[in-house]
């Protein structure tokens, strides 16, 4: 009977430090995924953070170059424009110009007839 119990007891004491071996061993699993959870969550967040910033990057690099884009065709259109109204002001000075010559012609043939009208009928008075 004694044996008995001693067994029992052995076989007792035996269950019991399986049991707290196999405590042991699941509480070292459960922290060992909840270590490598935690890892692959600021891994992943660390990712994502690079990404966004990536991103981000991006949009301001398009936004400077659109910026640099339209300021360079504001420049060009308004150096176009100024040009084509220079040139129009050239054109209509130039005009100007010719119909001043012209007026001035005109004028002189006209004094040059009245000059005329006035001599010859005195040259004939005279003669």
């Amino acid at each position: 009977m004694a044996r008995l119990a001693k067994s029992a007891s052995v076989r007792m004491a035996r269950l019991a430090e399986s049991v707290s071996a196999a405590s042991v061993r699941s509480s070292a699993s459960v922290s060992a995924v909840s270590v490598r959870t935690a890892a692959s969550v600021s891994a992943a967040s660390v990712r994502s953070t690079a990404s966004v910033s990536a991103v981000a990057e991006s949009v301001s690099a398009v936004s400077v170059r659109t910026a640099a884009s339209v300021s360079m065709l504001a420049k060009s259109n308004s150096v176009r424009i100024a040009t084509s109204v220079s040139i129009m002001l050239a054109r209509t000075g130039l005009v100007m110009v010719q119909l001043a010559t012209v007026k001035a012609r005109v004028g002189s043939v006209r004094n040059l007839c009245f000059g005329l009208g006035v001599t010859l009928p005195g040259f004939v008075i005279l003669a």
